[in-house]
């Protein structure tokens, strides 16, 4: 009996020492769990992170506006480019309509001398007609229409960016254009606002300008507000992802191989720190690029205008603020 107790006594001193020695896995088991999920929990804290410190910055009223002004010359360029073009129309509607006139009183005249006198009028208007019609007709008419096609491409190009950049949010609270100098706030949304703070906006409507002053947008090399690449953006988030291409912060997921991507026609660039000018202060001396090439080639069609009948858009420059 002694030697059936110690037996048993053994026994069960076995079973305590093989739980006492299972524990330990258990807690190691408990530990990795620990430490998985910790590890999770930081790589999506870390992401949330990541994306929530995003360049999302709006534009600020001196970028917007500068934007509006390039759109306000370009605007201008092509009415007068019109008016000049109906202009020459008109001087040759109005020597064909003396001329058929003319010819009719020949056919109703019965003096010799009469008819001898008007046929000579005729003859002058006649000339004066051809002269009106290769005016009309010639080089200049080429450039015309270079010109109202690139100024036209360039605003539609300009129009479309700042329709989507002023598109209203739920929040109200976030956006793409500011109305402040600095900070990001007095958000604006939809054209008519920034119609209604800017008047030089009113081109992107298809409307005469206000407000725009020549002297402090355009210069004989380029366009001035346009100046070494400087940021065009708030030091606030407002939620705009449209004006960055940083890795997960833009309007793409993931890295764009094209980390500067031209916007409204080439004026802006949109960069992984934001929104910045692009430089086009001296545009003329540029060369032309994937990034400028919009608004590069409407500045080689506005001089070659101006070479060929440019007294007018040269006089532009000098006035002042209407």
């Amino acid at each position: 009996t002694k030697t059936s107790a110690k037996n048993i006594d053994a026994h069960f001193c076995g079973q305590r020492k093989q739980k006492a020695t299972s524990k330990p896995p258990r807690r190691q088991t408990m530990a990795v769990f620990i430490s998985f999920f910790a590890t999770v929990a930081f790589v999506l804290v870390t992401y949330e992170t990541h994306v929530q410190a995003a360049n999302k910055k709006p534009l600020v009223k001196a970028a917007w506006n500068a934007v509006c002004d390039v759109a306000a010359e370009l605007y201008d360029v092509s009415e007068a480019t019109k008016e000049a073009t109906a202009s020459k129309r008109r001087v040759v509607d109005k020597m064909q309509q003396q001329l058929l006139r003319t010819r009719i009183l020949i056919q109703t005249l019965i003096s010799d001398q009469d008819v001898k006198r008007f046929t000579t009028v005729a003859k002058y208007l006649e000339a004066k007609l051809a002269a009106a019609l290769k005016n009309l007709l010639d080089s200049d008419a080429t450039t015309a229409e270079d010109t109202l096609t690139k100024t036209a491409f360039a605003n539609g190009h300009i129009r479309e960016f700042l329709v989507i950049a002023s598109g209203a949010t739920q929040s109200g609270s976030a956006g793409c254009i500011s109305n402040h100098a600095s900070d990001g706030g007095s958000e604006l949304k939809g054209l008519s606002q920034l119609v209604a703070q800017h008047g030089p906006c009113k081109a992107l409507e298809n409307e005469k300008p206000t407000g725009y002053d020549r002297t402090q947008a355009v210069t004989a090399t380029g366009f001035k507000q346009f100046t070494s690449g400087g940021s065009a953006v708030s030091g606030s988030e407002k939620g705009c992802r449209l004006l960055t291409t940083g890795d997960s912060e833009g309007y793409i997921e993931g890295t764009l191989t094209t980390p500067d991507v031209p916007m409204a026609g080439g004026l802006l660039t949109a960069s992984s720190t934001g929104d910045k000018f692009t430089a086009l202060d001296n545009i003329d001396a540029s060369t032309e690029n994937h990034k400028n090439k919009i608004i590069k080639r409407v500045w080689e069609s506005l001089k070659k205008k101006a070479n060929k009948s440019g007294r007018i858009y040269r006089r532009r420059h000098q006035h002042t603020k209407e």
